[in-house]
């Protein structure tokens, strides 16, 4: 969990994230507030191995074929 946002890899595979946009933490070239849960599609088929969330910034570790 970040600073007022958070990152959650579900065990499905899904990337999913939410809470304050401010800083563009959630990479949606947005800054506004996203008050449920949002799947972050570009994750969609990759092989994501873990997920961070620091105080401005969230981040994504896949594992590359």
């Amino acid at each position: 969990m970040g600073n007022n946002h958070c990152i959650a890899l579900l065990n499905i595979g899904y990337v999913m994230e939410w809470g304050d946009n401010e800083h563009g933490q959630m990479g949606n070239k947005k800054r506004s507030i996203v008050n449920r849960p949002i799947i972050v599609k570009e994750f969609i088929g990759k092989k994501v191995k873990g997920v961070f969330a620091s105080h401005n910034s969230s981040g994504v570790v896949i594992e590359e074929p």
